[in-house]
């Protein structure tokens, strides 16, 4: 949700223990341990969807090598560390527990979302603010790294890795299509080409998240600066 925040945090980490199905340049830096473990496609599990309907599935194929599925890793770690509650055989054990647990929990309040008109009002009509979302195949560290899908990504959504601002603005602060500009977002920042894009409103850019190119900024909304 935040990189910038994410890799302060690690870098001020005393140890770091990584449970990670691919490797990277940031398990290489920060990491002191590292566990491999198995994609949902190696292992038994259960997803819940929006509906709140427990969807359970079988892995398809073994764990390659040595890795492991992330409960076993757990599991054996709380042996190791003599810590009760770690005594799970399966997968199935797991899920059975969290369902308890879950069934124990209070529903949550509703929340009022009535935004008072005052709250809304732009401190500096000239400041510039990001529009974020995660790419559909930018959501996890396998459709990441699916070539096949970005292609396809790139072909539905356009070029990521950009900065997208209204025409009207390009104009105003004479930056012309395709330029490269710096993007501030509190202490981080990346070089980004611009592309117009006239959907957005005047004082919007559309930075997207979770893709690397984007790791120097922090949240996918708040205020930003182009020069």
């Amino acid at each position: 949700a935040n990189p910038v925040a994410a890799n302060a945090a690690l870098q001020h980490a005393q140890f770091v223990v990584s449970l990670s199905v691919f490797n990277n340049a940031v398990i290489d830096q920060h990491a002191d341990v590292v566990f491999p473990i198995a994609p949902f496609t190696e292992t038994s599990g259960t997803f819940v969807n929006a509906a709140g309907e427990w969807q359970t599935f079988n892995g398809v194929a073994s764990a390659y090598a040595e890795a492991k599925p992330a409960w076993k890793v757990c599991r054996v770690l709380g042996n190791l560390f003599h810590i009760a509650g770690f005594d799970h055989e399966s997968a199935e054990e797991v899920r059975e527990e969290i369902k308890v647990a879950c069934e124990k929990m209070s529903s949550p309040k509703a929340i009022d979302f009535k935004i008072h008109p005052d709250n809304v009002q732009a401190k500096n009509s000239n400041q510039l603010y990001r529009v974020g979302t995660i790419p559909l195949y930018a959501t996890d560290s396998l459709v990441r790294r699916g070539k096949a899908l970005q292609a396809a990504q790139t072909i539905i959504e356009g070029e990521l890795t950009a900065v997208r601002i209204n025409p009207k603005m390009g104009a105003s602060q004479r930056i012309a299509e395709g330029t490269l500009v710096t993007v501030k977002q509190k202490q981080g920042e990346v070089i980004l080409p611009v592309i117009f894009d006239s959907r957005l409103p005047d004082r919007g850019v559309y930075i997207p998240g979770g893709i690397a190119e984007m790791q120097g900024l922090s949240e996918l909304y708040g205020q930003v600066e182009i020069g």
